[in-house]
């Protein structure tokens, strides 16, 4: 079999992942696993954050989502890494990448969603979260100096068609239902007179 050609030609070396991952291991089933739960509470979340979101400020929400993931992760940190003396912050670098990863990456992130939720449907938020592997991969091969692939690419598009395709599609649904919603009013308009 042919290796997938490469786009770009990186003139440092990729960095040496097998030094870290044994593919032979359990690691990678345990790790398969992990993305499939990760996958399917993820779905599961946004689609009870639509009801949710009719009884719910998408502020208030957020805040709630992060206390109980910050108590959650807290309660598993300390059985995973019981020394406390790891978990001190000490430089300026760590604080902001910490302060940068709680209020951006999780506060802002989750409330964005939930706002897109309430406003438009869980369809609309879960068709950009394909994205971020297109954004993952242009950044990896930018800043860690992987090698992009013709597959990558191929990838990419399909990834952003598909998204381009359901979103289209939904725009018509809509379109659709309000057009079927006004000849109701009017429906009803004209039998009232």
């Amino acid at each position: 079999m042919l290796p997938c050609p490469r786009i770009l030609n990186s003139t440092q070396n990729p960095l040496n992942w097998d030094k870290y991952f044994d593919p032979t291991g359990y690691k990678w089933i345990l790790g398969a696993l992990c993305q499939l739960g990760s996958a399917s509470t993820y779905s599961l979340w946004l689609i009870l954050q639509a009801p949710l979101c009719a009884y719910v400020d998408p502020l208030a929400q957020t805040v709630w989502f992060c206390l109980l993931s910050s108590v959650q992760s807290a309660t598993i940190v300390f059985f995973v890494e019981p020394n406390m003396s790891a978990w001190i912050i000490t430089s300026v670098t760590q604080l902001s990448a910490c302060l940068f990863a709680g209020i951006f990456a999780s506060g802002v992130c989750f409330y964005l969603q939930s706002w897109c939720i309430s406003v438009r449907g869980p369809v609309y938020c879960a068709m950009f979260s394909p994205l971020s592997t297109v954004i993952t991969i242009i950044l990896a091969s930018v800043t860690l100096h992987e090698e992009l692939h013709l597959g990558s690419l191929i990838g990419a598009v399909a990834i952003i068609g598909g998204l381009y395709v359901v979103l289209w599609g939904k725009t018509e649904d809509l379109k659709d239902a309000k057009e079927d919603y006004d000849g109701y009013i009017q429906c009803q308009t004209s039998a009232s007179s």
